[in-house]
């Protein structure tokens, strides 16, 4: 058994490692009611911590009767964004990982 040596330094090995991403969907820059949205990340080689992943969203709020205009009193609710989905999937090599 080996005895824990305290003096010793320390070795490291940096073949780990944790890197963000940005990644486009193919298609359209704006989207409509029922599009579909897919987000493919190429690298074969990489693989992604689910837990730590995540979706960041940009847009604009515009006015229904004007949709030149940006809204200046439109508010959503809580998790508004969550509402804007059906559906969400992860999929790995065809394979539905989310069920």
């Amino acid at each position: 058994m080996d005895v824990l040596n305290v003096l010793k330094t320390v070795k490291r090995e940096d073949l780990i490692a944790k890197e963000y991403h940005n990644y486009r969907p193919f298609g359209s820059p704006k989207y409509g009611n029922n599009d579909e949205i897919r987000i493919v990340i190429p690298e074969i080689d990489r693989y992604t911590l689910t837990c730590e992943s995540f979706l960041s969203l940009e847009g604009k709020l515009r006015l229904v009767s004007d949709e030149t205009k940006v809204s200046a009193t439109a508010k959503l609710i809580n998790n508004a964004v969550a509402f804007m989905f059906t559906d969400i999937r992860y999929v790995m090599n065809v394979v539905d990982t989310s069920a």
